[in-house]
C-alpha cells in the first residue's frame, strides 16, 4: 500500500467492525485450531463493552438474572447496572467457587421466579 492508500484506509469511515477481523480469524486458526468466519468475530473496545453486549443479549425481562462470584469485578456490576440486569452473588472461597453453592444459588433464584442466565467468574 502506498501512503495515500494507507491514509484513506485509516482515516476514512469503514466497516464498523474495523480492519482486524481477518487477522483475528487467522490467529484463532493458527493459535487455537479454531475455524471461524470473519462475520462471527465481534471486536469491542474492551471487556466492559463486551459484558454490556452479552448482558443485553441474555436479558429478556426483569426475571433474568446472572450469578457472579463474590467478590466480583466492579466493571461487571457496572455493566449489569447499565443493562438493568440483577446480579446474585455466589460466595467464593480460597478454593474458588463451590459447585454446590452455585447450584443452591440457581435453585433459590428459580424458586423465587427468576431465570439464572449465566455465571460470571
Amino acid at each position: 500500500m502506498d501512503r495515500r492508500q494507507v491514509r484513506r484506509t485509516l482515516f476514512q469511515y469503514g466497516a464498523t467492525k474495523g480492519i482486524v477481523g481477518d487477522l483475528i480469524v487467522r490467529h484463532l486458526l493458527l493459535d487455537e485450531g479454531i475455524t471461524a468466519d470473519e462475520a462471527d468475530v465481534l471486536v469491542t473496545t474492551g471487556c466492559q463493552e463486551a459484558m454490556v453486549l452479552v448482558l443485553r443479549a441474555l436479558r429478556r425481562d426483569a426475571r433474568d438474572v446472572v450469578l457472579a462470584a463474590a467478590p466480583t469485578y466492579v466493571g461487571f456490576t457496572g455493566a449489569a447496572r447499565l443493562t438493568e440486569t440483577r446480579v446474585l452473588p455466589v460466595p467464593e472461597g480460597p478454593a474458588g467457587l463451590d459447585p454446590a453453592a452455585v447450584g443452591r444459588a440457581a435453585d433459590e433464584a428459580r424458586a423465587a421466579g427468576l431465570r439464572p442466565r449465566a455465571l460470571y467468574v
